[in-house]
């Protein structure tokens, strides 16, 4: 099979980046198109990244608009429409894969829709706060081939008029590679520049709530408020180029302890074992919710931004509202972590044999009238 994959993201790279690799070991043609921050060099420019490593990196689309405005945002999905239409239709793929419910993964669903080509969806039927889940749930209606992560996204999908034959239960793919990283020690960390000495740190990662950008920033005017009454050191990843972004980056980089240490990006590897050794991670990242239980790490969620997903034993819910009760969060975290009570609970997202199940899936399914042309359940 000829598959391209989708790539707008750091967060992207983590659902599909094992499946690439089953596919390519299996003597598939793989391609990956890159596009939004996956291509721009102040958001680490990953794409160039993954092409030095040996990823099948085949084509670049500068999509991203700037402004850092819910404008820019709407306007970039039509500008990525352009463009990708006439890359897909040049490679005619057998499948079009797409990953979680950021915009460009919408482009993806629209253009794949309207040129009948195979196109397959990864994290589908969740429910998320933000714009995210209203993208999500449009990307559903498009596509033609459905993985979900768990009984309730698939039974959701199922509800919204799906046909069943299209939904499939096989996990989230982000997990697959856990099990099987080679994680780097805090001492590689530390010379590699990760992290400073001490193992006493957490993972920051808070993005903005394009539902909510005023909310956005009260939020982290008070995780940085609070985290001057933390004693541990923060590793921050820096947020996305979603609508409000900018601010919230400015307002990161201008309140930094001596002890803080930022990244705009880092491969994936880094990033995990970054999580394997932390204290805890606060702020609205997917990364709390999806990989963190799977690490026994407890996590701070700060807002709505993931509002309605299915939740581990991990997850510590903050309205964002108040700083004190933010600190009074992170000690609990610290204490649950200590504990070792995480470590038997499960992760509600899989097992870890997700892109198994998930490439084995687009191996078997046919390519038909029938799968092409969608009808409502209902």
């Amino acid at each position: 099979m000829k598959l391209i994959f989708l790539l707008g993201s750091r967060g992207e790279w983590g659902y599909v980046s094992p499946i690439i690799d089953r596919a390519i070991g299996a003597g598939h043609e793989v391609k990956i198109c890159a596009t939004n921050m996956s291509v721009l060099y102040e958001y680490g420019d990953l794409a160039s990244k993954l092409h030095k490593s040996g990823s099948p990196i085949a084509f670049k689309i500068l999509s991203s608009v700037s402004g850092d405005t819910l404008s820019a945002m709407a306007k970039s999905i039509g500008l990525l429409e352009l463009s990708l239409v006439d890359y897909l239709q040049w490679e005619n793929p057998d499948w079009l894969i797409l990953a979680g419910d950021r915009a460009e993964q919408l482009a993806g669903a629209i253009v794949g829709a309207y040129c009948y080509i195979p196109t397959a969806h990864i994290q589908a039927g969740e429910r998320s706060g933000n714009i995210d889940g209203v993208a999500r749930h449009a990307i559903t209606k498009l596509v033609h081939l459905h993985f979900a992560s768990n009984q309730d996204a698939f039974e959701r999908l199922v509800r919204m008029g799906e046909e069943e034959f299209r939904i499939h239960l096989t996990g989230a793919p982000q997990l697959d590679d856990i099990s099987n990283i080679s994680f780097f020690s805090i001492s590689e960390l530390q010379s590699n520049g990760i992290i400073q000495d001490g193992l006493d740190y957490f993972v920051a990662c808070f993005h903005s709530d394009t539902n909510a950008l005023q909310d956005s920033q009260i939020h982290i005017q008070n995780l940085i408020k609070a985290m001057q009454k933390i004693k541990y050191k923060s590793i921050w990843i820096l947020p996305n180029n979603d609508s409000g972004g900018e601010q919230i980056k400015r307002l990161i980089l201008s309140n930094l302890r001596i002890q803080d240490t930022t990244h705009n990006n880092l491969d994936r590897r880094t990033y995990i074992s970054l999580l394997k050794h932390a204290k805890f991670i606060i702020g609205n990242s997917s990364s709390g919710i999806l990989e963190a239980p799977s690490l026994h790490l407890p996590a701070i969620n700060i807002g709505r931004r993931q509002d309605g997903r299915i939740q581990g034993a991990n997850v510590l819910n903050v309205d964002g509202f108040d700083s004190d009760q933010i600190v009074r969060v992170v000690n609990e975290a610290v204490k649950i972590k200590a504990s070792g009570f995480l470590e038997s609970q499960p992760n509600p997202y899989g097992d870890g044999k997700s892109s198994d199940r998930i490439l084995e899936t687009l191996e078997q399914t046919k390519i038909t009238s029938e799968l092409l042309q969608k009808k409502i359940s209902y």
